[in-house]
């Protein structure tokens, strides 16, 4: 893990302060960031002046060296250096790197997610976050307003649903 001091402000009542964040995680070597990743909660803040909650969105760059994966959270819109066999994905927003989180971590395939995810959302017309695949019943979960809905997946989807990518051995 890699910190810095992250200079920020609170987006409801404008507090501005200096905060210490981890800028590079490891998966295998922090396991405790992994599930705050994984249950999104890592880039949750709560302003000390008007205790309201909100997202620290910084710079951040996730690594699995087993899985060879590395997520980043930038605005940049060139990022080389990396292993030509690393999968390499880059996101701008705080719910893109958690659901990208989700997907790599449990090698599911981003396309069949975000188009079901697409289709909850179109339905609904709210934030929604997906929460799982459920193998034995065939479906992906969603959480709509804290509400959950299961989504079934095709045959064809099903059997699309894991990607394994070039993983350590």
């Amino acid at each position: 893990m890699k910190e810095r001091m992250i200079e920020t402000e609170c987006p409801f009542c404008g507090h501005s302060f200096y905060i210490k964040r981890d800028t590079l995680i490891i998966t295998t070597m922090s396991p405790l960031a992994v599930e705050r990743l994984l249950d999104r909660t890592y880039f949750s803040h709560l302003c000390s002046r008007c205790h309201k909650l909100f997202y620290l969105t910084y710079p951040l760059m996730v690594r699995n060296p087993k899985k060879r994966y590395s997520l980043l959270l930038t605005e940049q819109k060139d990022v080389s250096g990396f292993d030509p066999e690393e999968r390499v994905v880059v996101v701008k927003n705080v719910p893109q790197f958690y659901l990208a989180f989700h997907l790599l971590e449990n090698d599911l395939n981003f396309k069949v997610v975000l188009n079901k995810k697409k289709r909850i959302e179109d339905k609904y017309k709210k934030m929604i976050w997906f929460d799982g695949y459920d193998d034995k019943n065939h479906c992906l979960w969603f959480d709509v307003d804290g509400e959950n809905k299961a989504v079934l997946l095709s045959k064809e989807e099903e059997k699309n649903i894991h990607i394994v990518y070039n993983q350590a051995v």
